[in-house]
């Protein structure tokens, strides 16, 4: 493990966490609105916030009337399975881009402790047993609703590849379905 992953483990400062909410914002707002163009729908307008947390919350409240504006013009099930598959590449990105900055090797100690500090970031806590990742404690997932969330877990499934190009993760549950916690599986291929 290098220092720069080790640091970013045990401390990053508010603003920088700010940023990279603003860096995560901008990117999935991006993929979002792109299909709301591409099928003629109205783009919703953002919403700001100075501090972590607003930033946080704008940034959800954002997403949801994204969702609900796709899933109001396309149909729920074609606007979460075209939104998965935008975001999606939209977290791969994120994930290598994260991966260099971090500079993160293959070992899955390394795309573990990725993940605990972009999902810091966001305002997310989890555990790893095994293969099975588990989220006890989500921020974004106040303001999500169960379209949002199951459409925008696909940022998530794409920075784990992006991070690691070998593993894979898919979330299975979520808490905004009413589960006591999201839960995700996590896979590596080729081994």
């Amino acid at each position: 493990m290098n220092v720069r992953l080790r640091a970013a483990s045990l401390w990053m400062p508010r603003f920088l966490m700010a940023r990279e909410v603003e860096r995560v914002r901008a990117n999935t707002n991006a993929a979002l609105d792109a299909l709301l163009a591409r099928n003629g729908l109205e783009i919703p307008k953002d919403e700001g916030g100075a501090g972590l947390e607003e930033r946080r919350k704008a940034m959800a409240r954002g997403h949801r009337r994204r969702v609900e504006a796709l899933v109001d013009g396309l149909g729920r099930d074609r606007a979460i399975a075209l939104g998965r598959e935008a975001l999606y590449r939209t977290g791969q990105e994120l994930g290598r881009d994260a991966r260099v900055r971090l500079h993160v090797t293959d070992d899955k100690d390394d795309l573990l402790m990725a993940a605990r500090v972009l999902y810091r970031i966001l305002g997310i806590e989890f555990t790893v047993s095994g293969d099975i990742l588990e989220v006890h404690r989500c921020a974004l997932s106040e303001h999500y609703s169960s379209d949002t969330c199951r459409m925008l877990s696909a940022v998530d499934e794409g920075v784990v590849s992006g991070l690691s190009p070998r593993a894979r993760m898919r979330f299975e549950e979520h808490l905004t379905d009413g589960a006591p916690r999201c839960v995700a599986r996590l896979r590596s291929e080729g081994t």
